[in-house]
């Protein structure tokens, strides 16, 4: 009974020591793995690089325009309307809403049957 008594306490001190960061049972942060094998601090550092580049790149862009300043939301559309490979459905819908506006001829864009005028013939 002692026996175990003792034994569970210095599992519970060498867990202490590991927290505050001090003992022979303490383990230098970042070094720590988990299951996949990443180290403790890896996966952070590579998110916290990508997070400022964006940063100094919006920066740039609100200089270019002057004071002009466009949320998060309206770059990454920018970003979209480039690349049609990941273009989203709202956007698809946006933009046929701006074709049906100007008026398309039918079949252009399949837009048949879409147009403003449909109903009044």
């Amino acid at each position: 009974m002692r026996e175990k008594r003792e034994e569970r306490r210095e599992m519970r001190d060498g867990l202490k020591r590991e927290r505050e960061g001090r003992g022979d049972e303490a383990k230098v942060k970042g070094k720590r793995e988990n299951k996949w094998g990443e180290r403790d601090g890896q996966k952070c550092e590579r998110g916290k690089g990508e997070k400022e580049a964006n940063v100094i790149e919006r920066d740039g862009n609100e200089r270019k325009r002057e004071g002009e300043r466009e949320t998060e939301k309206e770059r990454k559309r920018e970003q979209r309307k480039t690349n049609t490979m990941c273009k989203k459905a709202s956007d698809r819908k946006r933009e046929r809403g701006r074709r049906i506006e100007k008026g398309r001829k039918e079949g252009e864009r399949g837009l048949k049957g879409r147009r403003t005028e449909a109903g009044k013939m």
